[in-house]
């Protein structure tokens, strides 16, 4: 049954539709039954008036925003599961058709503890997180709010005057007693305080070791499956909605005329589909995908569909390989005649949704039908759509001769894990998102397998005007056919040589009046960067380009500077010019302006194209697994963000922001074993040995400065930080050589550096807490 119920200042005082003649602003409250459904915040001049609605985990938010009150600002709260007695929300508030806000909110039953998490939606902003406790002892609460790594804020009520505490990190347990008992808050308003929990704001529920959810929300296209943005499903007639936790699927959304007309929820382990079944609505079709199974890289799922009745009409079993394609299907049940009872799905390659064959087999387990895509000849790629390259018929045949494909059973394939990644940038090389690709005239998409590149095609006006393509080691250049509406490269004939890979490169070029082929050579460093590139005009070995790359760091995610330089050539033993942050230089200016360079390209491999694989063996690295971290925050000397790479278990290897670069090894082995190519790629500080002990964190820690030309000089510490206090000690095996606070007087954190006698070093500072974090994170 709906009430309404009137409250005044602060959504708190019950008013009677009396006592609205009275007063300038009021909350207008909608029950059904004891639920609050929305809030209205209506006031007398008609201006800041919004909308608060609270949604259950079977209600749209978008059915919502697409109603007629478009112009309203309106807040929502959508329920999206409960956990460990808590339950867990997305808020959003929208300006217009605006996302100004959105967070994750975590409730108890009687919204005494309030923990809420704000992700960064613009680059400006800031992520930010709080945790409030109150009381109904003259609306008090306690809030403590983490605005910063290092400085916590907390806010309170007293007699309805809104007070604030700060206190920093390091202190934050000896401030909290203090601030207890200088305000008696236990006593004054019977509030218990878990101090523990209040610390950090890691865990997001009390006695649990849960966090706060990643969430993400992604809208298609309803014809093309495409991705848009969402300021245009408000001009969208169809659309669908995908949303994310914790970057699995857990619901699919058809959205029609502004109306959900079909829901598919991915229910996992710790679900029940029996709590979904309860609060199914007429009207709309459900589709469940349930007890998930995980089998050779692959997801199987049991999937039960229900008509717009509530009537099940199909049950199936799916099995998604791990980029998420559909390989085969199952049906248990249907209400549809069929000749099979299950299909399987032959892809074109792993990350790309274009189907080669359709198989589909009877309940003997035979083959009764086989799809082609509507051909069943080489006629089949003289008409086709798809992008290039296009494999060659007989290619093709042999790739759906899969044992796979050639049985009913089984159902879920041997699979090799890949991983997929797909890189979208603009024509000035920046990463842009997918929905941003749709507003530039010129991009990129690159596609790395197992962090090597795989392809890169170039769009211009959403066609593709050039291609380059790396065959893997069973590929070869004839598997593949290309038709002449675009440049390409392909990369063939891959072979290993002195740690680098070595490619064959077959040249097409669109010109005037003719089409030209070239051949060349590709060398890349394990991390697939190109080293040497050399193209020539014929047989004859005419040149027609060439460069080489001297790199600044061991690993392009890592990021470059200025000593990253690209070697252009004039003719084989010829340097044309230089190029280096995004400047060309001729020899005369590289060598003036560049000198801190030089020492990299200033030998026999950079002055001529020969020989393309340089003579010093690559070094072999373990498998890198990269992560940005720590936005920039104001008033602090840390970078804008600061680039990781972790080994396989997890384990931080190396740090880089630009400036100062760190590397975090087992021990002074290893140290040994990396120490020339650290030095030559600047990596002066080592920290190896790390142990953990009674909260204490102790490693040895090597910087190498250099004095001279190709000379460096070995300085060590031994350091000892404690993780709760953040105390340290240091003991150095010379004297000169230290480890000291330093001093900046707006810095709202405590920084320390390394240092000669009384002269710091530059390019060495670092928090205690980051420090920590680090170490920590080497373990």
């Amino acid at each position: 049954m709906e009430r309404i119920i009137y409250k005044g200042s602060r959504n708190e005082k019950v008013l009677s539709e009396e006592e609205l003649k009275n007063v300038k602003s009021y909350f207008k409250n909608y029950y059904y039954d004891n639920d609050l459904i929305k809030v209205e915040y209506i006031s007398s001049n008609g201006q800041n008036n919004f909308i608060t609605y609270y949604l259950q985990q079977n209600e749209s938010i978008e059915e919502k925003l697409l109603e007629n009150n478009q112009f309203l600002n309106r807040n929502f709260y959508q329920k999206l599961f409960d956990k460990l007695g808590f339950s867990v929300y997305l808020f959003q508030s929208y300006d217009f058709r605006t996302l100004n806000k959105q967070s994750i909110v975590i409730k108890d039953i009687q919204e005494n503890l309030v923990v809420e998490s704000f992700p960064a939606l613009k680059n400006f902003q800031e992520s930010s997180y709080s945790k409030t406790q109150k009381t109904d002892a003259r609306y008090s609460h306690l809030e403590r709010k983490i605005e910063r790594d290092s400085v916590v804020r907390v806010n309170y009520f007293e007699n309805g005057d809104f007070e604030s505490a700060y206190f920093s990190n390091e202190d934050i347990e000896m401030n909290f007693q203090e601030f207890f008992f200088a305000n008696n808050f236990s006593e004054k308003y019977q509030l218990e305080i878990d101090k523990s929990f209040f610390k950090s704001f890691y865990p997001a529920i009390p006695n649990s070791d849960y966090n706060i959810p990643e969430v993400f929300i992604e809208y298609l296209d309803y014809y093309s499956k495409n991705k848009i943005a969402f300021e245009n499903i408000f001009t969208e007639i169809f659309f669908y909605k995908t949303l994310y936790i914790n970057k699995k699927k857990r619901l699919f959304e058809k959205i029609e005329y502004g109306k959900v007309t079909s829901k598919t929820y991915y229910l996992y382990n710790e679900e029940n589909i029996e709590d979904f079944l309860a609060v199914m609505q007429n009207g709309i079709e459900y589709c469940f995908y349930h007890k998930p199974i995980i089998k050779n890289n692959c997801t199987y799922w049991e999937a039960i569909q229900y008509d717009e009745k509530g009537i099940v009409i199909e049950k199936r079993n799916e099995v998604y390989n791990y980029q998420d394609q559909l390989l085969s299907v199952n049906y248990l049940l249907s209400n549809e005649f069929r000749t099979h009872s299950l299909i399987k799905y032959c892809y074109k390659n792993n990350y790309e949704s274009q189907i080669l064959s359709i198989f589909k087999y009877d309940d003997s387990g035979a083959i009764s039908y086989r799809d082609d895509c509507g051909f069943g000849s080489d006629s089949m790629w003289e008409d086709t759509v798809w992008e290039m390259p296009n494999l060659k018929f007989d290619t093709y045949i042999k790739r759906t001769e899969n044992t796979f494909f050639k049985a009913f059973f089984s159902e879920i394939p041997e699979s090799s894990k890949e991983e997929i990644e797909i890189i979208y940038k603009n024509h000035l090389g920046q990463i842009i998102s997918e929905v941003e690709i749709n507003k530039v005239y010129e991009y990129q998409k690159e596609v790395k397998i197992n962090q090597l590149t795989k392809e890169i095609k170039t769009y211009k006006n959403n066609s593709c005007s050039f291609i380059e393509y790396y065959c893997s080691d069973q590929e070869k250049l004839e598997d593949f056919e290309f038709h002449y509406t675009s440049n390409y490269i392909v990369y063939h004939n891959k072979k290993h040589q002195n740690g680098y890979f070595v490619y064959d490169i077959f040249e097409t070029v669109i010109e005037t009046l003719e089409i030209g082929h070239y051949k060349g050579i590709l060398v890349q460093d394990l991390f697939g960067r190109e080293i040497t590139r050399v193209v020539f005009k014929n047989d004859e070995m005419d040149l027609k380009y060439a460069r080489k790359i001297s790199y600044d760091n061991f690993k392009s995610e890592l990021g470059y500077d200025h000593n990253t330089v690209i070697v252009n050539f004039e003719d084989s033993n010829k340097v044309l010019n230089y190029y280096s942050n995004q400047t060309t230089y001729t020899i005369d200016e590289f060598e003036k302006e560049l000198f801190s360079s030089q020492e990299k390209t200033n030998n026999s491999f950079f002055k001529s194209i020969f020989p393309f694989i340089p003579d010093t063996e690559a070094r072999i690295y373990e498998p890198f697994i990269f992560k940005l971290k720590l936005k920039k925050q104001e008033n602090s000397f840390e970078p804008e963000e600061i680039r990781c790479l972790y080994d396989s278990n997890n384990r931080l290897k190396y740090v880089f922001d630009g400036y100062k670069k760190w590397s975090f090894l087992k021990d002074r082995s290893e140290v040994n074993l990396k120490l020339s190519e650290l030095l030559y790629y600047h990596y002066n500080i080592s920290f190896y040995n790390l142990k953990l002990e009674d909260n204490i964190i102790s490693c040895d820690v090597l910087y190498n400065l250099q004095f001279e030309k190709d000379r460096y000089k070995e300085f060590n510490v031994r350091l000892k930080i404690n993780t709760t206090s953040l105390d340290f000690s240091y003991e150095s095996d010379n004297p000169i050589f230290s480890f000291r606070k330093i001093f900046f007087e707006h810095s709202q954190e405590e920084l320390f550096s390394f240092y000669l006698n009384e002269e710091r070093i530059w390019n060495t500072e670092i928090s205690k807490e980051k420090l920590i974090m680090f170490l920590i994170e080497a373990l």
